[in-house]
């Protein structure tokens, strides 16, 4: 790809990650739970309200953007994510054929907050998933997963 053409893809992505994002939204309340908690070896994320998980999603970290310094490391590269979650991840390599980007295979980046959304898009594109689901944590520090299979976990 040229310049052009990666940017294309990338706002193609994007848009879809938009996309996808609202749908949640609408669909599920995504981003309306009182808390989410992960499940690294189920690879499941929760949707809590009420101490009740609500919903269920599988889980492909994709990566962590911090604020402060800029810097984006791969899951793949991250030793917080177990080994079989690493590995999955490690499908976002392949970002680098269909681009021509060394970006996908280098561990870390210097990037700036609408890159990693970018990424995110481009990452969900990759493995086809339902959206990103992106935590913060208080080190500045955001984390995004490709979610897939979201569902109920209780009927009422």
């Amino acid at each position: 790809m040229d310049d052009q053409q990666f940017q294309t893809y990338i706002d193609k992505c994007f848009v879809d990650l938009e996309d996808k994002q609202e749908y949640l939204e609408e669909s599920f309340g995504f981003s309306a739970f009182e808390e989410y908690k992960f499940d690294f070896d189920k690879e499941e994320l929760y949707f809590i309200n009420g101490g009740e998980t609500k919903k269920t999603a599988t889980i492909v970290p994709i990566g962590s953007f911090n604020d402060k310094t800029n810097a984006w490391v791969w899951a793949w590269a991250n030793d917080a994510f177990p080994a079989d979650l690493k590995t999955k991840a490690e499908r976002f390599k392949e970002l680098e054929e269909i681009t021509g980007s060394n970006l996908f295979t280098h561990i870390s980046a210097e990037i700036d907050e609408s890159m990693s959304w970018e990424i995110a898009g481009m990452a969900l594109n990759l493995l086809r998933g339902d959206g990103v689901y992106c935590n913060a944590t208080e080190e500045d520090t955001r984390y995004f997963y490709v979610v897939s299979n979201l569902k109920k976990s209780y009927y009422k």
